[in-house]
């Protein structure tokens, strides 16, 4: 009986070893749940839960694509224009009376273009991501600015139904959500290209030698990224029905945070669906709190940029202590 036991605890202490960024965050987002519950009495109203899940959506779609370029090693800062420009798109198609199917699919070709450019840039080029990014994130929220400057109504009754309606009782961009996680889910972690991914990010020195083609890889996983930020966009239009050039403006990083905060590795290599999305769930929660207080979006910013420091930090020391064991 004994023995068992101690194999039960052997087995515990080594799920958790393994699994301690997952964890730690899985700990910190019931904490910042029962604070939230404490501090105001509309956090667990169904009202309120219905916009976390709306915004988890969208967030979680963009950061499960951010998710594959980072476990490669490298970084995508455009996404959140990449969502202006698709939100944008939307609006002006919805005015010029385009089907819903048009409307969608240009949008996410938009996307997928988009992506494309950025692995060029990286895989090709070899411009340094962070570099790539941010000059193509300059450009796509110029562009978001230029398709129109003023926000635009959007009114398409399929656009409604991603929106607003449900299935099985589940609103119907939840289950575009669960599609999308399952599909990105699978692909990381059941497919030669996830597996790919994974080793590239380890070494890409080695992975040449294994016969892994490190350059189609990236470029593949950058326009899976920029798909992800445009399927986003379209649920962020479907949703308020109308279109902004400024949408995402002040959240480029979240997808990033919540990557990082999920316990994916910036240097590449490692990096879970699961941990990201509860790194999402973190940031959407902690910015809803933030709401909830009245407080701005300034101090939002401080508070996720606390708590995405304080991640590192504890990331850090615990690799320290797993180093010294």
């Amino acid at each position: 009986m004994s023995t068992t036991n101690s194999k039960k605890n052997q087995n515990l202490k080594s799920f958790l070893l393994a699994n301690t960024s997952e964890v730690s965050i899985f700990i910190l987002l019931i904490i910042l749940i029962v604070v939230g519950s404490l501090i105001s009495p509309f956090f667990l109203n169904s009202n309120n839960l219905s916009g976390i899940s709306v915004k988890f959506s969208y967030y979680g779609i963009a950061a499960a694509g951010c998710m594959m370029v980072m476990i490669l090693g490298g970084i995508d800062i455009s996404q959140m224009c990449v969502l202006g420009v698709t939100v944008m798109l939307c609006g002006v198609m919805d005015r010029a009376e385009f089907c819903a199917a048009a409307m969608i699919g240009l949008s996410l070709l938009f996307g997928i273009a988009a992506g494309f450019i950025n692995g060029i840039l990286v895989a090709k080029l070899k411009v340094m991501p962070m570099i790539a990014t941010i000059g193509t994130s300059f450009a796509w929220r110029a562009v978001a600015y230029l398709v129109s400057p003023t926000p635009i109504s959007i009114s398409n009754d399929f656009m409604d139904v991603i929106g607003y309606e449900k299935l099985l009782g589940i609103p119907v961009l939840l289950w575009i959500f669960f599609v999308v996680i399952v599909v990105i889910g699978f692909v990381s972690a059941f497919t030669p290209f996830g597996r790919k991914v994974h080793v590239a990010g380890s070494n890409a020195s080695t992975s040449y030698l294994s016969g892994i083609n490190v350059v189609r890889t990236k470029m593949i996983a950058y326009t899976i990224s920029g798909f992800t930020a445009a399927l986003a966009g379209i649920i962020w239009a479907a949703q308020l029905s109308s279109a902004y050039p400024n949408a995402g403006v002040g959240y480029d990083l979240l997808p990033i945070a919540s990557c990082v905060i999920g316990g994916v590795a910036l240097e590449g290599g490692k990096g879970s669906l699961v941990g990201v999305l509860i790194g999402v769930l973190v940031m959407v929660v902690l910015q809803n709190i933030m709401t909830l207080l009245s407080l701005g979006q300034y101090y939002q910013l401080l508070c996720q940029g606390v708590v995405l420091i304080l991640s590192l930090a504890l990331r850090g020391a615990i690799n320290k202590r797993k180093q010294r064991a």
